[in-house]
């Protein structure tokens, strides 16, 4: 047999292969997405949310007395911050700033509230 005629045999490892097969490693399983929390609405807040969606922004500014109370309002309604930011005709980024910090007032009167506690 010439060299060309030869096959290579490719090196014996069938008790190895065998012994692998039998004992696979378990897999890990994909995990599961974590479902998603449903905004929870109420009836109130759905006619709340209707009346404003019927107002312009000017006009609720009006009824709130500025912006950032406005801003304020519309969130905890249960608008998401582009729909507030789009009805007041604000950019994302004041509405979002907005609704992400607290209240000046809230936080001075947690404050006193705590020093008194201390004392």
């Amino acid at each position: 047999m010439s060299k060309r005629n030869r096959k290579q045999q490719p090196a014996e490892q069938p008790e190895q292969q065998q012994v692998m097969n039998q004992n696979p490693e378990p897999q890990p399983q994909p995990a599961e997405p974590a479902p998603q929390p449903q905004p929870t609405t109420t009836p109130a807040m759905d006619a709340a949310k209707a009346e404003l969606n019927a107002m312009s922004g000017v006009q609720i500014v009006n009824l709130y007395g500025s912006k950032s109370n406005a801003i304020r309002a519309m969130g905890s309604i249960g608008f998401t911050t582009s729909e507030i930011a789009t009805k007041l005709g604000i950019i994302y980024q004041h509405a979002r700033n907005v609704l992400r910090r607290p209240l000046k007032k809230a936080l001075n009167a947690q404050r006193k509230q705590q020093q008194t506690v201390t004392v």
